[in-house]
């Protein structure tokens, strides 16, 4: 090869590449940031109990919107109809830059928008600015050779996107607060007063039976938990809330746990139905395998009867 056909060679590779991070860049950037900002949703609602004051805060709001955000994330990396996934996520982060600018102008502490990672609303509002700028740049690849639709790469899709929400839908209906545990509280029944004067940790049968007594609600502690009284140790206190006696005994279980609702009062239910907070993430990852292996499997069927 002459010598002056290099330059020419390694100019043309640096287009392909330059080209290639143009069409693929913007919709690997912004499916990543929509990730994590799932995920560190995903990350409140499974530790925390959120104080519920609005319709846009409530649990039920934020994981539809963490289910939204995961399938636009999987839609825009997938390369599924990129032309429409990206007037949905212009929409989509033209309504988080007002949001941002909202709470800017309102003063707020934090966006939210991060789960407990607390953002000024002035940052996101820069961020979202960055992404509507780059989405209206961004120019997706045509479609030619294949459907709108290519019923393969829709199934791969659409199983990547059960994959991945099956384990963030496991830690926000199983959560375990970590903190103040705010239905307990906001429940008249419990702010009755107890005293207590053990010179040992009480068992778990003996606390629940005095605030039982207290309170007149049937209280349990389910059968698959195992607490340990040393780790509550010798309880002396006088006229200290229900609810903060109920909301440590949760809070100091061996493993993930939480006060539910039940017929006649309440019961410590184990957060972790399936035994650990890792098989969800464990099951996720072999099911993704799993899709990747029958994907490729279709595929070199079809090129061999092809």
């Amino acid at each position: 090869m002459a010598a002056g056909c290099r330059p020419s060679l390694v100019r043309g590779r640096l287009a392909i590449v330059l080209e290639a991070a143009r069409v693929w860049g913007v919709p690997l950037v912004v499916g990543l940031i929509l990730i994590v900002a799932a995920l560190l949703k995903t990350h409140q609602l499974a530790t925390e109990e959120l104080r519920e004051q609005t319709a846009l805060n409530s649990r039920t709001f934020l994981t539809l919107l963490v289910l939204y955000e995961t399938a636009l994330a999987v839609g825009l990396l997938s390369g599924i109809a990129p032309g429409l996934l990206r007037w949905l996520a212009i929409i989509t982060f033209a309504v988080f830059f007002e949001v941002s600018l909202y709470q800017g102008v309102m003063k707020y502490g934090g966006c939210g928008c991060l789960g407990k990672v607390h953002v000024s609303p002035w940052v996101m509002l820069a961020g979202d600015s960055l992404v509507l700028v780059a989405l209206v740049l961004w120019k997706p690849p045509t479609l030619t050779g294949r459907p709108l639709w290519d019923p393969l790469r829709l199934g791969l899709t659409a199983a990547f996107y059960a994959w991945l929400v099956f384990p963030l839908l496991m830690h926000v209906v199983y959560y375990a607060p970590t903190g103040i545990i705010y239905s307990l509280r906001k429940d008249e029944r419990l702010r009755v007063f107890v005293t207590f004067d053990y010179d040992e940790p009480p068992t778990s049968e003996h606390l629940l039976t005095t605030l039982e007594q207290a309170t007149g609600l049937r209280l349990a502690l389910h059968p698959r938990l195992e607490f340990d009284p040393q780790r509550l140790g010798p309880l002396k206190a006088k006229r200290i809330p229900v609810w903060s006696v109920m909301e440590s005994l949760a809070l100091k279980q061996k493993t993930a746990a939480r006060w539910d609702r039940v017929s006649g009062g309440y019961e410590v239910r184990l957060a972790a139905p399936l035994g650990h907070a890792a098989v969800p993430w464990l099951l996720s990852a072999l099911g993704a395998a799993g899709t990747v292996a029958i994907y490729l499997f279709v595929q070199q069927t079809r090129r061999c009867v092809a």
